[in-house]
């Protein structure tokens, strides 16, 4: 099998593989970045494609595209946790390869924003969100998930590593991390000794999210789960307020 790019990957029998290219909506659903494989192709898609997460591909998995990563995949379920703890443990190594003392963060706040997704009378997708909500207040389990307070000898910066691993993580696209790197620059005299940076860590998933709700169209064929259309409809974003210190 060759590689996929495509955004959205679903995985479901032959015969709903056959059936789906025959709903009025497969065309346009089809359009957003999405692929359908029949079963059999899983063990060849594991074999060309890296899986983060626990959970096994089966029947009617449906799996997003790492927002930073070339050719890694997550199940849908998964994909919140996984994406923002690894934003935060790269960015931390990160900091330690620049130099830096202690890597703090010092709050978390939550957005959870939940949508509502019907098909209207001409078979098309309504979204609706009914609420957004900020929680400046979290869960002792998700406060204790991201409360993260390394120390480190300090030393000199190892920039051009840095910038190596900046790019292999994928974290060049995100403007406050390059910009954490790039202000560690052993060419400039007068180098930065604190900084605080606002790390956002699920925003680059949603849109992914957006393009998999679309497989809702589909429903009359596909037997999308209850977690799935449970976790397209709660989206929930983190804002990490970090301080570093070199």
């Amino acid at each position: 099998m060759e590689k996929i790019n495509s955004k959205v990957v679903i995985f479901a029998r032959e015969e709903d593989v056959s059936a789906s290219k025959y709903e009025d909506n497969y065309e346009e659903v089809m359009a957003n970045d999405i692929i359908m494989l029949p079963n059999e192709k899983i063990t060849e898609f594991n074999n060309a494609h890296n899986i983060l997460g626990n959970k096994k591909i089966s029947n009617n998995s449906i799996l997003i595209s790492h927002p930073y990563k070339e050719n890694y995949y997550i199940s849908i379920e998964d994909s919140d946790e996984l994406i923002q703890r690894e934003k935060l443990a790269n960015t931390a190594d990160l900091a330690r390869l620049l130099g830096a003392k202690k890597f703090e963060v010092l709050s978390v706040v939550q957005q959870e924003t939940e949508k509502q997704y019907e098909i209207d009378i001409n078979g098309r997708l309504k979204v609706t969100t009914l609420k957004t909500k900020l929680n400046k207040k979290i869960s002792k389990k998700l406060k204790k998930a991201y409360s993260i307070e390394n120390t480190y000898p300090g030393a000199k910066p190892e920039y051009q590593k840095a910038l190596e691993k900046l790019k292999s993580y994928g974290l060049i696209i995100d403007p406050e991390v390059k910009a954490l790197v790039e202000s560690r620059n052993p060419n400039d005299s007068n180098q930065i000794t604190t900084q605080k940076i606002s790390l956002k860590t699920a925003s680059e998933i949603n849109e992914n999210l957006d393009i998999a709700s679309s497989l809702v169209a589909l429903g009359g064929i596909l037997d999308i789960s209850a977690n799935f259309k449970s976790r397209i409809s709660s989206r929930k974003s983190m804002e990490l307020s970090i301080n570093i210190e070199f």
